[in-house]
């Protein structure tokens, strides 16, 4: 998944809204919108949003098995 996809799937899952997540991190709704649609989230911007929702950014060993309720960023689809 990409990390606009999982940040919104989180969001669905949490039932926050785009406009409740916006006022937690103290930006404008437009600025939410433009972060999510994103090609590249950077990692400071995409922990911040996470953390927000109750999530953290890890890196783990490729062999790890992602737990439930937990999510991978992959690349993009071929």
């Amino acid at each position: 998944m990409k990390a606009g996809e999982i940040l919104r799937a989180i969001m669905r899952e949490r039932s926050i809204r785009p406009t409740d997540l916006a006022a937690i991190l103290g930006v404008k709704n437009n600025v939410l919108s433009e972060r999510l649609s994103q090609k590249n989230i950077s990692i400071d911007k995409m922990n911040e949003m996470l953390a927000a929702l109750g999530y953290k950014l890890a890196v783990l060993p490729a062999e790890t098995k992602i737990p439930e309720k937990g999510y991978e960023i992959g690349s993009e689809d071929p």
